[in-house]
């Protein structure tokens, strides 16, 4: 049995693989989605722009920089892939750590 997530990112990895960055971000987002929520204690339905305003509260994160991280920016291109990867990753060692001082802009997905 191949439990939801682990499917999600192995789908994620082989539309890298295969030089599609944007379908490869929207997986990457629907994960990022469900295990944001499931750390805030959330419904995974919760809509994105509420999932990210409560993320960046309990981050100290400026909101519409969480909410572009989470739905709206940009991934054309295997560098911008590999930044939101970084950043989803790191949005979400922050909640699991409670550490609010670290900011997620450490790559650019522009």
């Amino acid at each position: 049995v191949i439990e939801g997530s682990e499917l999600v990112d192995a789908r994620g990895r082989l539309l890298e693989r295969i030089r599609q960055p944007a379908a490869a971000a929207t997986d990457l987002r629907r994960s990022a989605h469900v295990r944001l929520c499931s750390l805030m204690g959330l419904s995974s339905s919760t809509d994105s722009d509420e999932l990210a305003a409560a993320v960046a509260q309990a981050t100290g994160q400026d909101p519409g920089e969480v909410s572009a991280l989470l739905d709206h920016s940009a991934v054309n291109t295997d560098a911008q892939l590999f930044a939101l990867a970084n950043r989803l990753g790191d949005l979400t060692d922050q909640l699991i750590a409670g550490d609010a001082s670290s900011p997620i802009t450490s790559g650019d997905t522009q």
